[in-house]
């Protein structure tokens, strides 16, 4: 199980997910921080993925594409992919 917390800080949206370890504990699983873009050749609002964090035990369960399908499907937003990426983070995006 896991939960969610949406936060700004200095006008970026930080999407945190936090994990359910059974041990009545919670520990944050990653998160995602987007920021505004506003392109002139984009017809609609855009976000712009500026980092993605998911913790080592996490890697490679779907994490991080369970925070932009969130960020998407349950927020609402729009996403562009940032031109700096990791290999791991252009897998996500292919």
């Amino acid at each position: 199980m896991f939960w969610l917390t949406q936060k700004m800080l200095g006008g970026k949206i930080v999407i945190i997910i936090y994990v359910d370890t059974g041990k009545e504990e919670l520990i944050q699983g990653g998160f995602l921080e987007l920021t505004n873009y506003y392109p002139t050749d984009y017809p609609i609002p855009v976000k712009v993925a500026k980092l993605i964090y998911v913790a080592e035990e996490f890697r490679g369960r779907g994490v991080a594409k369970s925070l932009y399908g969130i960020a998407m499907s349950i927020l609402g937003f729009n996403i562009a992919a940032d031109d700096l990426q990791t290999p791991g983070g252009r897998r996500n995006w292919q």
